[in-house]
């Protein structure tokens, strides 16, 4: 019975992974880095400066034209010290949901698409002022809304460059920031 349903179990992943193949439908993903830069014309863009961006996504490719993301990310924006009795920085993690709309064909070289997405930022604020420490933690709602390019080297592999617009919607205001990353791309 168990070699039995080891056979069927292997047959029906064979035919699901051949019917990805036929209809371009499938699976990618996405590691990489980039630079988050603070944007927002309030306090956040004054206190802080461009910081790391580390990033990871898995995308179901539905069609040629349409696919969903489920992105990733880490940020750490560098307090500004142009006041000594400053110091600090600024950490978002999030998770997005993303919905892409492009050129997702298996036989393009370059793949332009766009994207919006909304998620939970995970936000930490560590903070010196004069000696005294401040730490707080907050989950905050954010949206994106961006771009980018798939960049085919091989059949499986390549690379992808993207920027996106990054809005948190944090105690009654807005903190926004762009990001500009780039890294490597699999592909089922």
């Amino acid at each position: 019975m168990k070699i039995t349903l080891s056979v069927v179990f292997v047959f029906i992943l064979l035919q699901a992974v051949t019917f990805c193949q036929e209809v371009n439908s499938g699976f990618m993903g996405f590691a990489g880095v980039g630079i988050g830069i603070p944007a927002s014309n309030k306090e956040f863009a004054k206190l802080y400066l461009a910081g790391l961006n580390i990033n990871g996504a898995g995308a179901y490719i539905i069609n040629m034209t349409y696919a969903i993301r489920l992105d990733l990310q880490y940020n750490n924006f560098p307090y500004h010290e142009s006041d000594p009795n400053y110091a600090g920085k600024f950490i978002s993690y999030s998770i997005t949901g993303n919905f892409l709309a492009g050129d997702f064909g298996r036989n393009s070289t370059m793949n332009p698409y766009g994207m919006f997405g909304i998620g939970a930022f995970v936000n930490s604020e560590k903070f010196t002022h004069f000696g005294v420490s401040r730490s707080t933690n907050v989950v905050n709602l954010g949206l994106g809304v961006g771009g980018g390019v798939n960049i085919k080297a091989t059949e499986k592999i390549g690379m992808f460059t993207e920027f996106q617009y990054m809005l948190m919607f944090h105690q009654g205001s807005a903190n926004a920031y762009v990001l500009a990353k780039s890294g490597v791309k699999f592909r089922n």
